[in-house]
C-alpha cells in the first residue's frame, strides 16, 4: 500500500530534485532551534500543570539517546484533549510574541488541525510551501489524543468519518500549497503520481470551503467523546490515523518522566506498548542509514 508519508520521508528522493540535505552544523543547529522552543514549552507545563508529551521518534529519542536521534530533524509532541485548549491559552499569554502559534481554533491567528509553535526568528521551507496558510519556520507540533466510543460501532463510524475528514483536509492543504518542487518530487513514480493528483483533484473540487473549516470541523469531530469514559484512546491526527494509533487509555496517562538533552521530559506512560504499536518490537535497534527517515527540505535559514 502507498503510504504518502513514508514516500516524503525518503532522502533517496529527495535527491533527485535537488532539496537541500542538511549538513551536520545545520542539523545541529536546527536541533537546538528545535530545543530553544521545547523550553519555552516546558517552561509552561511545570508553571501551569500541562503534560505535553513526547512522542514517535521524540519518544525513541527520550529513552534510547536521552535526548534527539543524530539524525533527527524534528519534535513530535501530543497532549491530552482535556488540557489542550488551556494549554494553548497559557502559552499564547506567555509567549504569543515570540512565536507563531496555529491551531483549530480561533484563539490564534493561523489555523491549523494541530498546534504548531513556530519560531519567527528561523525560516525552514519544507517541500509544501505553508505560506498560504501559515508562516514557514522551525516549528514543534504538537496534536491530541482522543476518547474512543466503547461501542463497536460507533468506534467504527467515529474512526471512518475522523479518517475522511483527514483525508480531505490534507487533500485541501496539498491543493493550496502546491508548488514546481511538490510537483517534480511526486512525479517521480507512478504510484506518488496518481495519489498526488487525487489528493489535488479533491482539494480544487473543495475550493468553496475554507482551510480554516476543516481544520475547525475535524477537531470538533476527533473530540467528540471527550467527556465519555474511555477503555481505549487514539491519536487521530497521528502517522498511523485512527485505527493504527489506538491503544489502551493507561498507554498515555498518567505521564511518566525521562530526560531529553538534560532536560525534563514526559513521555507516555507506558511508552514501550506505544512505541511497539507505532514502529513494532525493534523500535530500539537503530535502523542503517538507508532508513533513516528525513523530512524534505526547500531552504534553511537565519532570519537577520
Amino acid at each position: 500500500m502507498f503510504s504518502i508519508g513514508d514516500y516524503l520521508k525518503d532522502s533517496k528522493l529527495h535527491n533527485q530534485i535537488n532539496l537541500i540535505k542538511l549538513s551536520d552544523k545545520d542539523l545541529k543547529f536546527l536541533q537546538d532551534s528545535i530545543l530553544d522552543v521545547y523550553k519555552d514549552i516546558l517552561l509552561v507545563c511545570e508553571k501551569y500543570g500541562f503534560h505535553v508529551m513526547m512522542v514517535a521518534g521524540s519518544a525513541i529519542g527520550a529513552i534510547r539517546h536521552k535526548g534527539f536521534i543524530p539524525w533527527d530533524d524534528d519534535m513530535d509532541m501530543l497532549i491530552s484533549r482535556r488540557d489542550y485548549y488551556e494549554f494553548l491559552k497559557c502559552f499564547s499569554k506567555e509567549f504569543g510574541d515570540k512565536y507563531y502559534i496555529t491551531s483549530p481554533f480561533s484563539i490564534t491567528k493561523y489555523n491549523d488541525y494541530c498546534i504548531h509553535i513556530i519560531r519567527k526568528d528561523i525560516t525552514l521551507v519544507s517541500l509544501f510551501d505553508f505560506s498560504q496558510l501559515f508562516p514557514n519556520g522551525v516549528a514543534v507540533d504538537i496534536c491530541t489524543y482522543e476518547n474512543v466510543p466503547e461501542n463497536c460501532f460507533l468506534r467504527f463510524f467515529h474512526g471512518f468519518i475522523s479518517d475522511i475528514l483527514l483525508f480531505t483536509t490534507n487533500s485541501k492543504r496539498i491543493f493550496m500549497c502546491r508548488n514546481k518542487y511538490s510537483d517534480s518530487f511526486f512525479t517521480l513514480n507512478w504510484k506518488s503520481k496518481i495519489m498526488y493528483y487525487i489528493r489535488i483533484i479533491i482539494g480544487a473540487l473543495l475550493s468553496f470551503i475554507s482551510y480554516s473549516a476543516f481544520c475547525s470541523c475535524l477537531d470538533k469531530w476527533i473530540s467528540l467523546y471527550k467527556d465519555k469514559k474511555s477503555t481505549y484512546v487514539t491519536i487521530p491526527t497521528g502517522y498511523l490515523h485512527y485505527f493504527g494509533e489506538k491503544v489502551p487509555s493507561d498507554v498515555f496517562d498518567p505521564v511518566s518522566c525521562s530526560t531529553f538533552e538534560g532536560l525534563k521530559a514526559f513521555i507516555p506512560n507506558r511508552v514501550d506498548v506505544y512505541l511497539e504499536n507505532r514502529y513494532g518490537k525493534d523500535y530500539m535497534i537503530i535502523p542503517p542509514k538507508e532508513k533513516q527517515e528525513s523530512h524534505p527540505v526547500v531552504s534553511f535559514s537565519r532570519n537577520q
